[in-house]
C-alpha cells in the first residue's frame, strides 16, 4: 500500500503540475515497474491494477521504453556497480535470485507486448552509445514533429519552444543514467 501512496504523491506533487504547464515528464520507473515488482512478490495482479488506477487516476505514460537485457547480465552490472562505490550495497531488489530477476525481466516484456502502442523494448546488452541511439531513435519517432531537432546532434537546434528544451535536458540526464549503468 506504501507504494500507492508514493505514486499518489508523485502525480499530485510532480506530474500533473508539470504536465499542466505543457511540460515534458520523464520518470525512471512508473506503473509497469510496481506491477512487475510487486508482483513478483506474491501481490494480487487486480489488486494491483486497481491501486494503479487509483493512485495515478487514469494517468499513463505516451511512451514507455524498457530497456532489456538477460538477467544474468543484469545482476553482473549491479555487482559491477556495487563494487566500483558508485553505491555501497546492492539494493534489496538487486538481492533477489536470479529465477525472480527472470520473473521480473519476462513480466516486463509480457506488458511491452500487451501494450505495444505505449512500449517499446530497447536491446540494452550492447554498448552505452548503442542503447542511447536506440532510445533516441525511438524518441524522435514517436514525437516526430512535437520538436524541432538535429537527429545528427540529439540536441535542440536553438529554435525550439522551451517545452522542447526540457525535453532534451531531460533526456540527456536519463542517457547519461543509461550509461553510468552499463
Amino acid at each position: 500500500m506504501l507504494f500507492a501512496a508514493a505514486r499518489v504523491d508523485h502525480v499530485d506533487r510532480l506530474i500533473k503540475p508539470a504536465l499542466v504547464k505543457e511540460s515534458w515528464v520523464l520518470c525512471d520507473r512508473f506503473s509497469d515497474s510496481t506491477r512487475v515488482y510487486q508482483g513478483a512478490s506474491g501481490v494480487d495482479p487486480s489488486m494491483l491494477l486497481t491501486l494503479e488506477h487509483v493512485a495515478t487516476n487514469g494517468l499513463a505514460p505516451d511512451l514507455t521504453i524498457i530497456l532489456d537485457v538477460p538477467a544474468e547480465v543484469g545482476m553482473k552490472r549491479a555487482l559491477k556497480r556495487a563494487k566500483s562505490n558508485k553505491e555501497p550495497d546492492l539494493d534489496r531488489f538487486e538481492q533477489d535470485g536470479l529465477d525472480v530477476h527472470v520473473e521480473r525481466r519476462n513480466a516486463f516484456l509480457t506488458i511491452a507486448e500487451a501494450e505495444p502502442d505505449r512500449c517499446v523494448v530497447i536491446d540494452a546488452n550492447t554498448t552505452q552509445k548503442k542503447t542511447a541511439d536506440a532510445i533516441w531513435r525511438e524518441v524522435l519517432a514517436r514525437f516526430e514533429g512535437s520538436f524541432e531537432t538535429d537527429p545528427q546532434a540529439g540536441r535542440s537546434n536553438g529554435n525550439s519552444s522551451k517545452k522542447t528544451s526540457s525535453l532534451f535536458d531531460n533526456v540527456d540526464a536519463s542517457l547519461n543514467l543509461v550509461r553510468a549503468a552499463n
